[in-house]
């Protein structure tokens, strides 16, 4: 037979719980964004590698990609960053390698040959700059304000919770050099583990005036990326 002072202690660490699933709920139900922030940036800055697939809603000022897929590997001390994939510039699709901080084209002969910048169309972005810790995704995340936790859903394939913020431009221009103000950032955070990002929209302005979003979706965190010799 449960004994009162059995049940006050039950109903006391009821409460506790209670107390404390209330502190790490910032947004209606959901956890904390900061709490998720604080973990992810942590998380992101030790992401070393990953595959990376960018696609835009529309066309945008300065940035000649329409879609991209890579497999990328971030910096690591002295050593740069590195990238093989492929992108769609314009409609037409080639292969491309990205080696010390410089982006390099495949040609037909299935050498590779330095990528010259896209009339018209802007720059192609460095993927390797999006696990860079000091200016990509986890400097992204840092800086981040205005923060709120606003749905889980999901994302991929995976269950996440999306986080929204707004971008300083000086991060946003990383990717987009020509961007003139702030940007908004979606960022899905897995539920389960470290909360490790599983994808990112950055919101900007696009060619026609009206919102733009540049989605990029990681996925294969860590495993080992082999980049082809350009040389």
């Amino acid at each position: 037979m449960t004994s009162l002072r059995s049940v006050r202690v039950i109903v006391a660490i009821v409460a506790v719980l209670a107390g404390v699933s209330a502190c790490g709920d910032g947004s209606g139900g959901l956890p904390d964004p900061e709490f998720l922030l604080r973990g992810a940036t942590a998380a992101a800055g030790s992401v070393t590698s990953a595959h990376v697939e960018m696609t835009t809603s529309d066309a945008i000022p300065g940035l000649a990609a329409r879609a991209l897929s890579a497999d990328v590997r971030a910096r690591k001390g002295s050593e740069p960053g590195a990238s093989v994939g492929t992108v769609d510039v314009g409609g037409m699709r080639f292969d491309f390698a990205e080696q010390d901080e410089r982006l390099f084209s495949k040609s037909s002969d299935g050498k590779y040959v330095p990528a010259q910048q896209l009339s018209g169309g802007g720059a192609l972005p460095k993927p390797s700059t999006l696990l860079d810790p000091d200016r990509g995704l986890a400097a992204m995340l840092a800086n981040l304000s205005n923060v709120r936790t606003e749905a889980r859903e999901e994302f991929d394939g995976v269950q996440a919770f999306r986080v929204t913020g707004d971008v300083p431009r000086a991060d946003a221009a990383v990717w987009l050099p020509s961007i003139q103000g702030d940007a908004r950032l979606a960022i899905w955070f897995a539920t389960a583990g470290r909360h490790l990002p599983v994808g990112t929209r950055l919101t900007v302005a696009g060619s026609s005036g009206e919102p733009a979003s540049i989605d990029f979706a990681l996925s294969n965190l860590n495993k080992k990326v082999r980049v082809p010799s350009v040389a």
